[in-house]
């Protein structure tokens, strides 16, 4: 498991920055459409076995005009074709950042998590033993200690 450094520097502002860039990345894209899960079955996808098809294809139907049915758009399908080549590069790159975002979220909860139980089972050892201003502490963060399928009397482990 990779480790994380000890510190990160990533201050507001830099949030603020990256949220700029992706409002950015939107406005570029601003062509960009969202599809129903109906819509999205409905149509077909080419997958990254069809881009070599779709390649040949579009050079065949150039360089042979003469088999092109008469009602084919073949500037459309050019300039989609380009753009979905376009896209894609985008697409691998987003869709890489939000594997890396998703695992760093998951490994920092995670660490996060681990340090705020020493806390929670300290305060839990202290109010057991009678310790002045535990007992509220213990019972405030025991009622939104985010346990699964808890009822309201059973007290988490800490």
């Amino acid at each position: 498991m990779p480790n994380l450094p000890s510190t990160v520097a990533f201050t507001e502002a830099d949030r603020i920055a990256l949220v700029q860039k992706v409002d950015e990345i939107y406005t570029a894209l601003n062509f960009m459409v969202t599809l129903t899960n109906e819509e999205r079955k409905s149509i077909k996808q080419i997958s990254d076995k069809h881009y070599g098809f779709m390649t040949k294809l579009i050079d065949h139907a150039t360089q042979h005009p003469e088999f092109r049915p008469m009602h084919m758009d073949m500037d459309k399908l050019s300039h989609y074709y380009d753009l979905v080549l376009k896209l894609n590069t985008i697409r691998s790159r987003v869709e890489q950042l939000e594997i890396q975002l998703s695992d760093t979220i998951a490994l920092m909860g995670s660490e996060a998590d681990a340090e705020a139980r020493k806390y929670y089972k300290m305060v839990h050892v202290a109010a057991k033993d009678g310790v002045a201003g535990a007992q509220p502490i213990y019972d405030d963060l025991r009622s939104r200690f985010p346990v699964g399928n808890r009822t309201n009397n059973e007290a988490p482990k800490p």
